[in-house]
């Protein structure tokens, strides 16, 4: 499989050939993007094209060619209410963020949700058994989900490996001959073998853009890494888009290459591994690597890096760089970085030995006070030397923890062990997550284990155990007790919890089951009236329970006429 993705990817990105031109757009409105494929997003890559859908939602949403139904999602969060068609070709177009789906779709999926009695379902349908005809209308443009505003989310994918290829390969682009914009460059030093300006800390070169062209000079000595800044923009659109691809050079040739053509959803996370993690917590300023920062990097976009992309600047003389930057159009910008060789006397950095050292290759368990904790190989990127400290117990139930801090990112969960807290109900105690403020900010479920609580975390942080006694809420918006709702569309209310958080809701209406659709960016529940599953010109009883996830429970109920 890596083999295919490797050669399929040789093949767009050696011939620039657009294949696919088949393929109809999936709205009829232009293709004006709010975010491109390829994009460097929070712990991800974004691996499809954000289509704008002027401001509003409601717009008809097509199958871009011949297939049959593949799979339905619906979910609070994520991609929302989705839609995968496959397609002859060995590919499956996919598309988010819907408001609802066009008939007949929409009462079959109902219908599932229906069946399992839950409003989130993730359903593969048999092959071919619901067929698609290309400009078939399938669903209407929405917001659900994690958007951040109306607009289509639109994807190609390999449909044997589901690897997302870049839609701009397949017709799917919007007018550009602009270059990527190149807007700063960092250099690295390594500890105790380089140095910059005669320091041992990175430097920062911001640049304006010159027409794609930059030059840049910087004293230096010793074993010396880069990492790059850019963005790229369409014609007439101010929404920052991604480059594709990237190469650094010397007069020798390639030094890195990197090349976002296809993306691999279980390598997405390795993302962190090639970016300036820390720069991103601390500034907000996205830098790649040109270099192999990080020993857990498994991550098929970096196609080539010579000698783990370190330089070794080791004689008096300029030392000459390019660094090339390319948009799915080809477009390209360039920055010449000279490195000026400056001998200098490079301080060694003084070694201690590490007191919680945690392999990143290897399942370990570290001991800190009453403090126990369980890290599985590939948890961290690199071996670390883990920060621990315990502060006083203070408003909690236990004390508050240090866990290293968030400026390093985690490849997947650890666990937490802490001593079982005297409480007479142990279901009501969650790890809370404390910010800097000394304010729970989120927080994870704990399991009893022994004489501890455990917890999987995904973050370093400050962690304390506390208790949630306090039910969630739930808030009519449009609904009072007794009402008569003919004519009246939906009914919506707002749940939520300043705890623990939700865990579950359900709704029922005259003691059945009934679909309250949830919005997870607003957390409002809404149930639209339906004629095949509810008695008009009738009273009606409705409950609504929602559990948080210490096990608390708020129910509501009420009459309405409908």
């Amino acid at each position: 499989m890596r083999l295919k993705w490797l050669i399929a990817n040789a093949i767009i990105v050696a011939s620039g050939i657009v294949y696919g031109q088949n393929y109809r757009m999936p709205m009829d409105l232009p293709l004006n993007l709010s975010g491109s494929f390829g994009e460097l997003r929070p712990n991800h890559f974004h691996t499809g094209l954000d289509i704008r859908t002027q401001g509003r939602t409601g717009q008809k949403v097509f199958s871009v060619d011949n297939g049959y139904l593949q799979r339905v999602s619906v979910s609070p969060t994520g991609y929302g209410n989705m839609l995968y068609i496959s397609h002859p070709n060995g590919q499956t177009s996919c598309y988010g963020h819907l408001e609802s789906f066009a008939p007949p779709l929409d009462s079959i999926i109902r219908q599932l949700q229906y069946n399992a009695k839950s409003f989130r379902i993730d359903h593969i349908f048999k092959t071919g058994a619901i067929k698609i005809g290309k400009g078939q209308l399938i669903a209407y443009s929405g917001n659900t989900g994690s958007s951040g505003g109306p607009h289509l989310h639109f994807e190609i994918r390999d449909t044997e490996s589901e690897h997302a290829l870049d839609p701009a390969a397949f017709g799917f682009q919007a007018n550009d001959k602009r270059k990527p914009t190149i807007t700063a460059i960092k250099l690295y030093p390594m500890p105790g073998e380089g140095l910059i300006n005669g320091k041992s800390t990175p430097l920062i070169l911001p640049i304006s853009d010159k027409g794609g062209y930059y030059k840049l000079s910087v004293s230096v000595w010793g074993k010396i890494a880069i990492g790059f800044s850019a963005v790229d923009y369409v014609d007439g659109n101010t929404a920052k888009c991604a480059y594709t691809r990237a190469e650094l050079k010397d007069e020798n040739g390639s030094i890195f290459k990197y090349n976002t053509s296809q993306i691999a959803f279980d390598e997405s996370r390795y993302i962190n591994a090639n970016i300036d993690y820390a720069e991103l917590m601390t500034s907000g300023k996205q830098f790649i690597y040109t270099f192999k920062a990080n020993e857990i990097n498994n991550l098929s976009n970096v196609e080539y890096v010579k000698n783990n992309g370190i330089l070794n600047i080791d004689e008096e003389k300029f030392f000459n760089y390019a660094l090339h930057v390319y948009d799915s159009k080809g477009n390209r910008a360039e920055a010449l970085i000279a490195l000026k060789g400056e001998k200098k006397d490079i301080a060694p950095v003084e070694k201690k030995e590490p007191e919680h050292l945690i392999r990143c290759n290897l399942n370990q368990e570290i001991n800190f006070e009453d403090l126990h904790l369980e890290f599985p190989a590939g948890t961290v990127y690199n071996d670390l030397d883990l920060e621990l400290a315990k502060g006083p117990k203070s408003a909690f139930l236990s004390p508050v923890y240090t866990i290293h801090n968030t400026k390093v990112p985690l490849a997947k969960n650890y666990f937490l062990h802490l001593p079982m807290p005297e409480v007479k109900d142990i279901s009501k105690v969650y790890l809370a997550a404390i910010n800097s403020k000394g304010v729970k900010s989120g927080g994870y479920k704990v399991t009893p284990y022994r004489s501890t609580v455990v917890a999987a975390v995904n973050t370093f942080g400050r962690f304390a155990l506390t208790q949630d006694n306090t039910a969630p809420s739930v808030q009519p918006i449009n609904f009072v007790s007794g009402k008569n709702y003919a004519g009246t569309k939906s009914i919506s209310f707002r749940i939520g919890d300043g705890e623990s958080g939700i865990d579950t809701y359900e709704g029922a209406i005259d003691g059945e089951w009934a679909l309250f659709e949830l919005d997870g960016k607003t957390r409002t529940i809404r149930y639209t009236f339906d004629k095949s599953r509810l008695q008009k010109g009738k009273k009606h009883t409705l409950e609504i329970n929602v559990t948080d996830n210490c096990g608390n429970t708020k129910s509501y109920k009420a009459g309405f006429i409908w």
